[in-house]
């Protein structure tokens, strides 16, 4: 997949706005951009659980329902919001653009400051898509029941309770035993994924529109167990092999499920991907530059 500027006889009319509800402070911006499109003859849509809050008299559908109604979608949050949206976008190909709004974000690469010089671009057309792999979620139980799919956009992490033994984790790759984990947990993360979670715990950052899957160890108890990249079209399979456990399964940060002895988890690149949107003038690697301060003393 390779990042491509849109053309600009293909514009942008009708956009949508989602909003972190609790980031009360930015809601004069909002407020700012809403009037600025609408300045430019675009159509707005706010995501309806944010519209009683900025009391504004444009219309609003549920996030769910807001791809399909648009030709871009803005999140103003973090990057929980901007993983909130991504999931709830249902293999709809409409771009989404993040501002950042607070502490730290990878995945919303606008800040505050750069907005209407960014908007001014995307509607000359001078911008970046980028298509970004997500990844599907399937748990096994022991008594052969079937947890749900679920949509992880970061990350699949299992992970022991924090007054649990250390996990034994059995591990296949297409079917084909890979190694039995002994440690505190285990992160399977797409490439955008890469700078979360499996970042902190030693892996690799992996470029994000690489067609890769990263299988991280949280505190292995073997020095010989690094994080391992794998094709995006090979499907990762975890056992959990502990006695007297109940690790926790979460997608993207937030706890999906309970995990016993012989539930298995499934993961395979889910068959969507997540079009993001932004600035032809700023690359993936100012983003890291400036997030992770390199070359700073």
């Amino acid at each position: 997949m390779h990042a491509m500027t849109k053309k600009k006889e293909q514009q942008i009319q009708r956009v949508g706005l989602v909003v972190n509800p609790t980031k009360t402070g930015s809601f004069l911006l909002i407020k700012q951009v809403v009037e600025w499109l609408q300045g430019q003859g675009i159509s707005v849509l706010l995501d309806s659980a944010a519209s009683p809050l900025l009391n504004l008299d444009i219309g609003a559908k549920p996030v769910r329902e807001l791809p399909p109604a648009v030709d871009l979608i803005i999140a103003f949050g973090g990057d929980g919001t901007m993983l909130s949206v991504a999931k709830q976008m249902n293999g709809s190909d409409t771009p989404l653009i993040g501002v950042k709004v607070g502490g730290l974000g990878f995945l919303t690469s606008v800040t505050e400051n750069e907005v209407f010089t960014t908007l001014g671009e995307v509607l000359a057309g001078e911008y970046r898509i980028e298509e970004r792999i997500m990844l599907d979620c399937s748990v096994i139980h022991s008594d052969g029941s079937i947890h749900r799919e679920q949509v992880a956009f970061n990350d699949v992490v299992i992970q022991r309770d924090a007054l649990e033994r250390m996990l034994m984790l059995e591990t296949y790759v297409d079917d084909e035993f890979l190694a039995t984990y002994a440690c505190d947990g285990l992160i399977i993360s797409t490439p955008t994924g890469s700078t979360a979670h499996s970042l902190a715990a030693g892996g690799p950052i992996i470029y994000p529109e690489t067609e890769a899957i990263v299988i991280t160890p949280i505190c292995p108890h073997m020095l010989t167990n690094r994080p391992l990249v794998l094709n995006s079209n090979q499907v990762s399979r975890v056992v959990i092999a502990s006695e007297k456990s109940s690790p926790g399964l979460m997608i993207d940060g937030q706890i999906a499920v309970e995990l016993h002895q012989w539930d298995q988890v499934i993961v395979r690149k889910a068959p969507h991907t997540i079009r993001l949107m932004s600035s032809a003038r700023k690359s993936y690697f100012e983003v890291l530059r400036t997030k992770l301060n390199w070359g700073r003393r």
